[in-house]
């Protein structure tokens, strides 16, 4: 097995900021079969590796880590859509958002 000792501290940041990107401005974990494998194939690793660094960089699982950011899309979309009934515009808008 692979430990995360054995990358470079430079690899590892640049891993990380694979893993940022494909979560904040692709949004892959929109995808509701996405697997840690595919996140190591998008970042050119392996599975051991994103596991390693999900792991001590944010401090949990793969799982946890992957819903996190679909709560919070959820939530941002639930105020979304509070913002819209509320000030009176109807469904076809929030059609248009959700």
């Amino acid at each position: 097995q692979q430990k995360l000792e054995e990358l470079s501290l430079n690899r590892q940041n640049e891993l990380i900021n694979k893993i940022d990107y494909l979560f904040n401005d692709r949004k892959i974990y929109l995808n509701s079969s996405l697997t840690i494998l595919d996140v190591a194939r998008l970042t050119g690793t392996n599975r051991t590796y994103v596991s390693s660094l999900i792991n001590h960089h944010f401090h949990q699982n793969f799982s946890a880590f992957v819903n996190n950011y679909r709560l919070k899309e959820l939530e941002e979309k639930n105020f979304i859509q509070s913002r819209i009934f509320k000030f009176g515009f109807g469904r076809n808008l929030w059609l248009r958002f959700g």
